[in-house]
Parts: structure tokens; sequence; C-alpha cells
């Protein structure tokens, strides 16, 4: 999962991330994401 507020940071660490055969979701508000969070689904979160 990658929170951040700027579109360019998504962009980038989600096409690295797919890159290396991760799975991601993305988001630039907090409260959704943490309202889709869903817990022991992520590896990692960022």
């Amino acid at each position: 999962m990658i929170i951040d507020d700027e579109s360019d940071v998504i962009i980038e660490l989600q096409s690295v991330s797919e890159q290396n055969g991760f799975k991601t979701e993305s988001y630039n508000d907090p409260v959704l994401a943490y309202k889709y969070f869903r817990k022991g689904l992520y590896d990692l979160v960022i």
C-alpha cells in the first residue's frame, strides 16, 4: 500500500514496485487509505 499526497511520488513508487513483482494499492488521502486497509494483506505500507 502506498500513501502519499503527491501524485508523482505515488506513480514512481507504484511503477518500481510493480516492476519488481508487487501488486500495489495507492491512495493520496490517508483517511481513505485507512478505510480500505485490510489487516494481514500488505507486506509493506509506504
